[in-house]
């Protein structure tokens, strides 16, 4: 073992010792958790357990609005997501971008598709973990081209992780979720960001949080620590932050619906070797079941 990993066994230790005491419902809540995982997929970091219903396709939509302020080129990443059973997923998004105008490039003067994005999740539920829904997955990003660097970095990226979550009991409609996972990406051939300096091509990375439902709003928050130790050329850390809120814009409120539209907001304050950094992100993610709406529009009924 590492000297330095040490610290990073125990803090998982103590997470898993005091989650597994938490009080919670049953994985049978899948339905709620699916859908929490529906809206805040895209806003929060952490990928949730939960998988789609099987055999639906769902087109996804996520514009990164806050790059109007921070970067001249516009992200809109822009996807399917297919359930392949009730408990295996796989997606494919495609880093749309377009310059907005609102900085130094011309609007629309340069656009494109920076890359591929492709995943796969399952989910185990309960098989390991008594009262908690775990799913395990992996993604990889494909960079298309030469990109501008505000937009990607152009390079590989390979990640597997491990997901948690478990629905509380009580009067609050809270839920906890906590991952695990490692991040690996190809050599940079360019200028290099201040999140690339620190972290280098390999890091490890633990985070939690939790989503607290009311109404049409959801209140969240995300803890992650990531690391290079043991794993990457350098020792160091980082530490984030991320309160949010999400509001579903979305009419329709019950458990079956197939369309989702949210929007969430995550100020951001970021721990790291060359200092403190703060920024925001204003997110909306949509969702909707394209083989649902294409089915009901065939046989003559209309969507949900």
């Amino acid at each position: 073992m590492w000297p330095g990993l040490r610290p990073y066994y125990w803090w998982i230790i103590l997470v898993a010792l005091m989650a597994s005491n938490l009080p919670g419902q049953p994985a049978a809540t899948a339905a709620q958790g699916a859908e929490d995982g529906r809206i805040l997929r895209g806003i929060l970091e952490t990928v949730l357990p939960f998988a789609p219903d099987k055999d639906s396709l769902e087109l996804t939509f996520s514009p990164r609005f806050g790059d109007l302020i921070r970067r001249d080129h516009m992200r809109l990443p822009t996807g399917l997501r297919y359930g392949l059973s009730r408990d295996w997923e796989v997606s494919g998004e495609a880093e749309v971008y377009f310059a907005h105008g609102l900085g130094d490039v011309k609007f629309f003067e340069k656009t494109g598709v920076a890359g591929l994005n492709l995943g796969t999740k399952y989910r185990l539920r309960e098989r390991f973990w008594r009262g908690w829904d775990t799913g395990l997955g992996l993604e990889h990003f494909e960079p298309i081209g030469r990109p501008p660097p505000d937009v990607s970095d152009g390079r590989r990226h390979l990640h597997y992780y491990a997901t948690f979550s478990r629905q509380l009991e009580g009067p609050r409609d809270l839920r906890v979720f906590w991952s695990l996972g490692t991040h690996h990406r190809s050599s940079p051939t360019g200028p290099v960001s201040v999140e690339t300096r620190e972290l280098g091509n390999h890091w490890a990375a633990l985070g939690g949080g939790f989503i607290w439902k009311r109404g049409v709003r959801h209140y969240t928050f995300e803890a992650i620590v990531e690391s290079t130790r043991g794993i990457g050329t350098d020792e160091n850390d980082v530490l984030t932050l991320r309160p949010g809120i999400v509001w579903l814009l979305s009419p329709q409120e019950t458990a079956d619906t197939r369309k989702r539209v949210a929007v969430g907001f995550t100020p951001r304050i970021r721990f790291g070797p060359e200092g403190i950094t703060t920024g925001a992100n204003v997110r909306v993610y949509a969702t909707f079941d394209f083989k649902r709406w294409w089915r009901n529009t065939t046989r003559g009924k209309p969507a949900q």
